[in-house]
């Protein structure tokens, strides 16, 4: 939900999400302020419930246009593990599309979807 360093992590919480979300809250609040043993493992769990009710709101919300393909996906991928281990070396788009096996263009496509920049 939040792994797009270019994207904003914005959630539009609807009326029919917030009573759920802000339950989680008060009982996340509520073990806090009790501060028992099992606070740790309880705060853990509340905070998947958060977290897996949030990214459906945020699958909800995104654009079809902006879902990518299976294979774009793994390109995305492919394309961030290339830039955090060559970035110093690597500048242009070309370097990256040959690394990838694809063409400029595509790439560029891709990546305009997936980070709203090329």
């Amino acid at each position: 939900m939040f792994n797009n360093v270019y994207g904003t992590p914005h959630l539009l919480i609807d009326e029919d999400s917030l009573p759920t979300i802000e339950m989680i809250y008060w009982e996340m609040e509520k073990d806090i302020i009790r501060n028992d043993l099992s606070m740790n493992k309880s705060l853990i769990s509340y905070m998947k419930l958060l977290l897996i009710n949030c990214a459906r709101l945020k699958n909800q919300q995104s654009t079809p246009a902006l879902r990518l393909k299976s294979d774009e996906s793994f390109v995305v991928q492919k394309l961030k593990n290339l830039i955090d281990q060559d970035f110093k070396e690597k500048h242009s788009l070309k370097d990256y599309a040959d690394a990838l096996h694809i063409s400029p263009k595509a790439l560029g496509k891709i990546s305009k979807i997936h980070f709203d920049k090329t």
